[in-house]
């Protein structure tokens, strides 16, 4: 019987988790943001009845409060634009600031000679 080892396990499920279909929503290639999400911070005074009614304003859910009080929301990209949505939440004075979700990628891996080496 073949024994797998960890490695081979996880290459494996790194062929697999890349070669599924997306199962996020179609994204523009053009933007540097995920649509239909943003992150949004309040004044310290800000009231939980403050958050709740900026957050329904949009229509959006509450993904997820970071420690730092920050919250990441999403929302129908078909119904709001991010830019104004964001535009709209800055105008909020219970808001402290608020911005697109902007994606992040590795200024760059691939020619890393180190990144794959075992120990």
């Amino acid at each position: 019987m073949r024994r797998f080892t960890l490695p081979g396990i996880l290459v494996l499920f790194f062929l697999i988790v890349h070669s599924l279909p997306s199962l996020q929503a179609e994204q523009d290639p053009e933007l540097n943001y995920a649509q239909g999400e943003v992150l949004v911070a309040f004044e310290d005074d800000a009231t939980a009845l403050d958050r709740i009614q900026a957050r329904n304003e949009v229509g959006s859910d509450l993904v997820r409060t970071f420690r730092s009080g920050a919250q990441h929301w999403r929302f129908d990209a078909r119904e709001h634009d991010v830019a104004d949505v964001v535009a709209w939440l800055q105008n909020n004075p219970a808001v402290k600031y608020a911005h697109p979700n902007y994606k992040l990628v590795p200024a760059s891996c691939d020619e890393d000679p180190c990144a794959f080496r075992s120990s």
